[in-house]
This record gives structure tokens, C-alpha cells and sequence, in this order.
């Protein structure tokens, strides 16, 4: 393989992963419309591990219900500080709500 041929795979490689980053962006926008389950329960330390979804509450007036992805744990227990979500941001266990699988 030539630096050249290295060239050409590496622009081809990435102009397929912007185009997988677009089609995930988009998915999360539409998935951000998502209303709060009704089968809900209070999250407990239990809930905070990697992957789960974990639901807040909030007025309408400032974006309504949001949902976040845990992405680390960090504290499980703490009210503010449990998870790092997806979003790079701490969450907890303050007004947290997990979906009741049916």
C-alpha cells in the first residue's frame, strides 16, 4: 500500500463515518420528542449503570420531559452526581424516573 492508497481508504472511511454520525444525530433528535413513559418508578442506585435511560421531569416552558443515557457511573447513589450522561454532563438521582418494563 502507497501513502497515496492510505489517502484514498482514509477519505472514503470518513466520509462514511460523517454520514453514520448524521443518520445517529438525526435518530436523537427524533427520539428527543419522545414522551415520558406512563408506567414510571423512581430511579434508585440500582438503575445507574451504563446504557440505562433515566427520565427527568421539567416544565413545559423550559423544554419539558428530557431523558438522558448513562454513560459512566460514577456515584450511583448521590442526588446530583451519580452518571455522566451522554451528554458529558452529571445527573443523579434527584427527579429521576426509570420506565416499568410491562
Amino acid at each position: 500500500m502507497t501513502p497515496q492508497d492510505y489517502l484514498r481508504i482514509k477519505a472514503e472511511k470518513e466520509s462514511l463515518i460523517q454520514n453514520l454520525e448524521r443518520d445517529i444525530y438525526r435518530a436523537r433528535e427524533q427520539a428527543d420528542f419522545c414522551k415520558m413513559p406512563e408506567q414510571k418508578r423512581s430511579a434508585t442506585a440500582r438503575d445507574i449503570v451504563k446504557g440505562a435511560i433515566i427520565w427527568y421531569e421539567r416544565e413545559e416552558q423550559h423544554g419539558g420531559d428530557y431523558w438522558n443515557i448513562v454513560e459512566e457511573v460514577l456515584h450511583p447513589g448521590d442526588a446530583f452526581k451519580g452518571y455522566m450522561a451522554d451528554d458529558g454532563c452529571r445527573y443523579g438521582l434527584d427527579g429521576a424516573y426509570v420506565e416499568i418494563a410491562s
